[in-house]
């Protein structure tokens, strides 16, 4: 198992973490709208990791990590876990989404836990898909959603302990085609994870 972080920083004002990426000619995301926010991806096992660390934390930014496994791993694994980097688009309303969205009597605003689904997800027109079948919205990165191609072929499949749930439009609240929400219904219990534990030791 590799463990990759994924950083997102300023161009404008983060020049340390700049200079030390295109210094050592490591490879990253430029920004790609006139917001200058740049994305870097990087590997535990990468020789820079351990320098690259020290100067991120002097900015106090805090990575999406995520794990990547070999075929053998993937063969001896019990269970999988879906996960997607194609983030497209908000929930609306940006300002009341929760709201809107889930019952939010018993929601922790500080950790995001215990949200329960009261309504579809909506968004502002309609997916691009492209070649991606998968995708998260912004800001609901536990959340995932497929095109018709994925689910036709869950619908076909043997797969169990999933459903389905439409996205509607924003400003018309009309259910837009082509996409939908899969809903997990079989879930693992809940576990125990030690203060100390390694993240390496808890997602092995």
């Amino acid at each position: 198992m590799r463990i990759k972080h994924r950083y997102a920083f300023r161009t404008d004002d983060n020049y340390k973490i700049l200079k030390f990426i295109e210094e050592r000619k490591i490879k990253y995301q430029p920004p790609t709208s006139e917001i200058p926010i740049a994305a870097i991806y990087i590997f535990e096992d990468d020789q820079n990791w351990i320098e690259l660390k020290k100067i991120v934390d002097e900015y106090n930014l805090h990575p999406i990590t995520s794990c990547e496994y070999s075929k053998a791993e993937y063969k001896q694994a019990s269970w999988f876990k879906i996960r997607t980097p194609n983030h497209k688009l908000y929930p609306q309303p940006e300002d009341e989404y929760i709201e809107r969205t889930y019952d939010s009597s018993c929601y922790c605003s500080k950790c995001g836990s215990n949200k329960k689904r009261l309504s579809e997800f909506r968004i502002n027109g309609a997916i691009k898909w492209g070649k991606k079948n998968f995708l998260t919205l912004n800001w609901v990165h536990d959340q995932l959603f497929i095109n018709d191609e994925v689910y036709n072929e869950l619908i076909k499949s043997d797969f169990v302990g999933f459903d389905f749930m439409d996205v509607r439009n924003f400003k018309s609240d009309n259910i837009i085609s082509g996409i939908k929400q899969i809903i997990v219904i079989n879930k693992i219990p809940y576990g125990l994870v030690e203060d100390m534990m390694s993240f390496k030791k808890i997602y092995t």
